[in-house]
């Protein structure tokens, strides 16, 4: 609402920001992910007591995140955010039926067409970055730069092992007024070398490894299930914006919702042990039974 409202906030380029000192600019980019991940609460959040106030309350996220996306006029992280909440939808509450799960998703996209329309109604840019060429231009110079990278990577051997170097892409030089690649993963594997691509991998592996841990931990409980699918999304759309739009040295989101999952896992983990140890310590009789159990 604050960057909405805000009369400081123009467009220009069909992209909402405010002028900084020196020719500076806000990130659109960085405005588009805030109101995705908003979208993203807005449409999988799920209160431990539901009610008309938290109905609205969610309403209202959905709307103003998609609003605020559309004005960064950052294309991913529209797109990303409004696939993300049909695909964790079914993970954030039991579908007891398809037909309400289709009503849910049609309700999703009719706010989002609505939003879309009266975005278009009043915006004050003439600039249409959705149009066919806008979009097969910025997807080809993502494959230029991707090219670019590892083309280089592939034409020196040593750097297999060792990488071309941190932020190798801007040695380059600008390409289409960009100096970074827009790509994370490729970033790790030719400018850090194939052993930390191996450890980078691993790294996804364990994450998503202890998402599946924490769905089947809290499946059966229905606001932390909607809670763990939130941020089970979340870290998907940071890792598809880190290879969309990102570099290494700025997908610090992506890591950071690694860590925290991961950890999280961890805390369940040990807090379940807790509890059986406490149940047992509680209920002695009940020891050999469940150890029984446990071996079987």
């Amino acid at each position: 609402m604050m960057i909405l409202l805000n009369p400081e906030f123009t467009f220009k380029n069909a992209r909402i920001g405010a002028d900084l000192p020196g020719g500076l600019r806000t990130s659109p980019l960085a405005i588009g992910q805030v109101g995705g991940m908003i979208a993203l609460v807005g449409g999988l959040y799920l209160p431990s007591k539901n009610n008309i106030v938290k109905i609205l309350y969610r309403i209202t996220c959905f709307l103003l995140g998609a609003w605020l996306a559309l004005s960064s006029g950052s294309r991913g992280q529209i797109l990303f955010a409004a696939i993300l909440i049909v695909v964790f939808y079914p993970l954030s509450r039991k579908i007891k039926n398809f037909r309400s799960f289709a009503a849910t998703v049609l309700g999703l996209t009719i706010l989002a067409l609505v939003g879309s329309i009266i975005f278009e109604a009043t915006s004050e840019t003439e600039f249409n970055r959705w149009s066919d060429d806008a979009i097969s231009r910025g997807a080809n110079i993502r494959y230029s730069f991707i090219f670019k990278l590892l083309s280089a990577f592939s034409t020196a051997p040593v750097s297999w092992i060792i990488g071309l170097g941190f932020n190798a892409f801007s040695s380059f030089g600008e390409i289409y007024g960009q100096g970074y690649s827009h790509c994370t993963s490729v970033d790790i594997l030719t400018e850090l070398g194939l052993p930390m691509f191996v450890a980078y991998v691993a790294a996804l592996y364990l994450t998503v490894r202890s998402c599946i841990a924490l769905f089947k931990h809290y499946q059966d409980d229905p606001s932390m299930r909607a809670a763990v699918a939130v941020l089970i999304s979340m870290f998907t759309y940071q890792f598809m914006l880190a290879n969309k739009e990102g570099n290494l040295w700025s997908s610090t989101n992506l890591f950071l919702f690694m860590i925290i999952i991961v950890k999280f896992d961890m805390n369940s983990k040990t807090e379940s042990i807790q509890t059986e140890t406490d149940v047992l310590e509680a209920y002695p009789e009940e020891h050999t039974a469940l150890e029984y159990r446990s071996q079987s």
